[in-house]
C-alpha cells in the first residue's frame, strides 16, 4: 500500500485556501488552531490528526505511552483497528 500524506499544517493552510476560494467565511486562520468550532466550516488543525487514522492500521502494538502521545481527542475515539499485514510505504508531499 502507498500512502500519501500533507504535513498537518500544510494541509490546513490547503484546506482554508480551498473554503477561502469558494466565499466560504471564515475566521482569521490563526483561531482555527485547535478544535472545531461554529462558524470554521470544518476548517481546523484538529481535523488534520492523521496519526490518529494511521494507528488504525494496526501497524504499531499502540502501547499506552504512544497513546499519551496522542492529542486527548484522539485518545477518547474508541474505533475499530485493523491489523493489517501489508507492507505500507508512507510518504510526504
Amino acid at each position: 500500500m502507498i500512502m500519501a500524506i500533507r504535513h498537518p499544517m500544510k494541509w490546513l493552510e490547503s484546506f482554508y485556501n480551498h473554503r477561502i476560494h469558494n466565499e466560504f467565511a471564515l475566521p482569521n486562520a490563526t483561531s482555527l488552531i485547535g478544535s472545531c468550532s461554529k462558524g470554521t466550516s470544518g476548517a481546523c488543525a484538529n481535523r488534520s490528526d492523521f496519526h490518529f487514522y494511521l494507528s488504525r492500521l494496526g501497524l504499531t502494538p499502540m502501547v499506552e505511552e504512544e497513546i499519551k502521545l496522542m492529542p486527548s481527542q484522539s485518545r477518547k475515539r474508541k474505533v475499530k483497528r485493523f491489523n493489517m499485514t501489508a507492507r505500507v510505504f508512507l510518504y510526504e508531499v
